[in-house]
């Protein structure tokens, strides 16, 4: 029922990030404490999901179920094959998924000169200039310009480097 209703009462104490089953705030924690139980018997790369595992085993075959209905390309996962898809339901995305094949960067920074494939990228680029910092630590509220910087931060809070 909690599924349903959107109650979630598993709270993660490290990230406050909350979940509706206690199984799945168990599984979120592996990303804190860097546990990765399910290990590639193949390559040796470990996972905190076993759903990621499966994905991965895909790699070492050359099975590629999921066809695109609109090109006809095969791919390996089926979350692959969404994103696939997204570059024939949307011209701009399209255009710039050719852009970033050929190599043009028709985005320029007014400030610096530097070029980008796209639009967003040139909006992400100029916060550097406009010292926007977007991203806000929820224990601190010390902000980042970039997700990553924040994804860093917290290791200071949780102690754990993530991965």
């Amino acid at each position: 029922m909690r599924i349903h209703s959107g109650e979630n009462s598993f709270a993660c104490n490290l990230c406050g990030k909350s979940f509706s089953r206690k199984e799945n705030l168990k599984t979120h924690i592996r990303i804190h404490n860097g546990e990765k139980p399910y290990t590639c018997l193949q390559c040796g790369k470990s996972f905190t999901h076993k759903g990621h595992i499966n994905s991965h085993m895909k790699i070492h075959t050359v099975e590629k179920p999921f066809t695109c209905d609109q090109c006809g390309k095969s791919l390996r996962c089926k979350v692959t094959l969404k994103n696939h898809m997204r570059i024939h339901s949307n011209s701009n995305h399209l255009k710039n998924h050719v852009i970033n094949h050929i190599g043009e960067k028709p985005f320029m920074c007014p400030h610096c000169g530097k070029t980008c494939s796209n639009k967003a990228s040139l909006e992400v680029h100029m916060r550097i200039h406009t010292g926007e910092k977007p991203f806000t630590c929820q224990q601190c509220e010390k902000s980042f310009t970039y997700n990553r910087d924040l994804k860093r931060h917290l290791q200071t809070h949780s102690g754990k480097k993530l991965q």
